[in-house]
């Protein structure tokens, strides 16, 4: 199943320890295998690329525009490069 964008599928921890997940959930197997995936830096990326070349238009056009929503709520004020 590939994300859509805007969706949230992932579940983090505050602490950032991945072992503060629940892994007696049915989907712990699932779990397990994506994040022996990521550990395959290649793999994973090549994975994205995959699941994002099966986007339609419109949900590329989304989650460009979620981005540059983000962009502009997190953004420094100013100009990014600066002549020092």
């Amino acid at each position: 199943m590939a994300l859509q964008p805007g969706s949230t599928s992932r579940r983090y921890t505050t602490d950032g320890d991945c072992a503060a997940v629940d892994h007696s959930s049915p989907d712990a197997g699932v779990l397990r295998d994506v994040l022996a995936r990521q550990r395959d830096d290649d793999a994973h990326d090549r994975g994205l690329i995959v699941e994002r070349l099966a986007w339609t238009p419109e949900q590329r056009l989304e989650a460009n525009a979620l981005f540059l929503r983000f962009y502009l709520a997190v953004r420094p004020s100013g100009p990014l490069i600066r002549d020092e």
